[in-house]
């Protein structure tokens, strides 16, 4: 028995058997029928394509759901993250050579899909110098001990701002009590604080670990006792911190 079946009909058989290969590829009437067979709707393929000094990873997301009694089991979606090597910024995840501006990204996927990244980045350290002209410490109280915690000072560049210092003078010498900060730093590895007053000059460092900011030596002297650092002059500080830049 014949059929009849017009361009249109063929067409959309054809584009449709594309669709779920994701092929470009042309069929004869004849071989549809193969074409159809050969699509495995249960499972996908795609590849991944590993840059260097840094890895992708790949985790699916929960593909079964319920109403009620009624359950549904559909291909999930994947997460796909960047992550870069120690002293490496990640790049970003591509799909198909596209780039998708993110180093973590959820996607639907398609057979024959290329998953890679762009180059990551080589982490650089950078030394910030922060100065306070004719600084001056406060006197606690009527104990002998004197204090000094920063407000807003920028840094040469006049681009940042430091947070979070604090020096004490006690027992005769001045000590640098908490660690200075900034947070333009994704990595800080040091503090170094120098105060000159007249014709002396002191300082003190801090390194830190490099898996965070707990620090190696704790509230360094930058002054011994009986120097002659006088807590009632002032003084200039100068902080420099040295770390990679966000």
């Amino acid at each position: 028995m014949n059929v009849l079946v017009n361009d249109e009909s063929l067409k959309n058989i054809a584009d449709a058997i594309r669709a779920k290969k994701n092929s470009t590829e042309k069929y004869m009437p004849g071989q549809m029928g193969q074409a159809i067979e050969a699509i495995n709707v249960g499972k996908k393929s795609f590849t991944v394509i590993q840059v260097e000094n840094e890895e992708i990873n790949i985790t699916a997301t929960s593909s079964l759901s319920q109403n009620g009694n009624d359950y549904t089991l559909a291909l999930p979606k994947i997460i796909v993250n960047v992550q870069g090597n120690s002293n490496y910024t990640p790049g970003s995840i591509t799909v198909n050579g596209v780039d998708q501006g993110s180093d973590k990204v959820i996607l639907d996927v398609t057979d024959g899909m290329v998953i890679s990244a762009t180059a990551a980045t080589e982490q650089t350290e950078t030394t910030l110098t922060f100065n306070s002209l004719d600084t001056r410490l406060s006197p606690i109280g009527s104990t002998g001990n004197y204090t000094f915690e920063s407000q807003i000072i920028r840094d040469t560049t006049n681009t940042y701002d430091l947070s979070s210092l604090m020096l004490v003078y006690s027992a005769n010498s001045l000590a640098l009590q908490t660690v200075a900060f900034a947070s333009v730093f994704s990595v800080q590895t040091s503090t170094k604080v120098t105060i000159s007053q007249g014709a002396n000059t002191y300082s003190g460092a801090v390194q830190y670990h490099a898996t965070g900011y707990s620090q190696v030596e704790s509230n360094p002297c930058l002054t011994e006792a009986n120097s002659n650092f006088d807590p009632t002059q002032p003084f200039n500080l100068v902080v420099e911190l040295t770390g990679t830049l966000r």
